[in-house]
């Protein structure tokens, strides 16, 4: 269930559920502004990840100590944000992009749970992003969101929430 609304998306203490809760751990290093990348770093220390993306804009602890973290880029013309799965370490397991060219959105976390998110990031269109303890098959996320890897399995999962849905 999703538990509480996601108000202080900036605030460390935000409790957005039992096993889900807001952070921050992770900032940018190295970015690439012309390229419109950077690399992670977990309080303070560069991990080997690198992200699409020049701003955090969200970051959560989930169960079992992994996190969620949305990175965006863009000129509010052409934006851009990829959700990722990192491991303990800050590692990337699993992610998906939305947006691109012509796309013009900011992210608003609704609310979240135990393993699952209800944001918006372009037009009105509510989304809920579930994250499965192991990884399952799946090849379509609704536009214009993309896996970043189409042929493996994910962890993350993505579904639009239907006007007047309550949150389940």
């Amino acid at each position: 269930r999703l538990a509480k609304r996601c108000r202080d998306t900036a605030s460390p203490r935000t409790t957005c559920g039992p096993e889900m809760q807001v952070i921050e751990r992770f900032t940018l290093c190295e970015r690439n502004l012309d390229a419109g990348t950077g690399v992670l770093a977990l309080d303070g220390k560069p991990t080997s990840t690198s992200v699409d993306g020049i701003e955090i804009e969200a970051q959560y602890l989930c169960r079992q100590g992994r996190y969620l973290i949305c990175v965006g880029s863009g000129t509010g013309w052409d934006d851009q944000f990829t959700l990722y799965l990192l491991d303990k370490e800050g590692t990337a397991i699993d992610a998906i992009t939305g947006g691109g060219l012509m796309s013009s959105g900011v992210f608003r976390a609704i609310a979240c749970g135990d393993d699952a998110l209800d944001f918006a990031c372009f037009s009105d269109q509510r989304l809920r992003l579930s994250i499965a303890p192991t990884p399952h098959w799946r090849a379509l996320a609704p536009a214009p969101w993309r896996y970043r890897s189409l042929l493996s399995r994910h962890h993350l999962s993505l579904r639009e929430i239907p006007s007047g849905a309550g949150h389940e």
